[in-house]
């Protein structure tokens, strides 16, 4: 379990924890068994921010045989009050983590199965939490971008 645990750690790391990327799409499948977040991917090989930010570099991260899925969006007045001046830069997240131990992963822990808990960071109190059996990230390629960035 510590080998898969920090197998999922290395692959998002190469993508440098997805640090400040735009989460572009959330779908389900497989019997709301999967889960694929996808996510604007703002830098190039060498880790620099892109210079091409009007097209979008997609990155992908399915999770198989989730558990659990907890979105926490916590708006603020402003945002509720006004949805229609709600854009692009509320989904630019702070940071991705795979955690092999958490409080939400030892409420699973009687399952015996392998399981690890993702964590979707906002700079705010914004967060997704994902109880997941399996993890894969592919890169989709570049794309004419529809919003900004």
């Amino acid at each position: 379990m510590m080998e898969e645990f920090l197998k999922f750690k290395n692959e998002l790391s190469r993508y440098k924890f997805l640090q400040e990327c735009i989460l572009t799409s959330i779908n389900f499948s497989n019997q709301l068994t999967d889960v694929e977040l996808s996510f604007n991917y703002i830098y190039d090989k060498d880790g620099k921010l892109r210079s091409d930010l009007d097209r979008n570099q997609i990155v992908t991260i399915k999770l198989g045989l989730v558990q659990v899925f907890k979105i926490e969006g916590n708006l603020n007045y402003h945002q509720l009050s006004n949805p229609e001046m709600i854009n692009w830069g509320l989904n630019e997240i702070s940071i991705i983590k795979v955690l092999d131990n958490s409080t939400l992963l030892k409420e699973h822990i009687s399952l015996s199965a392998k399981l690890f808990h993702l964590e979707v960071l906002w700079e705010t109190n914004r967060r997704i939490d994902i109880i997941f059996n399996s993890m894969k990230i592919y890169e989709s390629p570049l794309t004419s971008a529809s919003v900004s960035p």
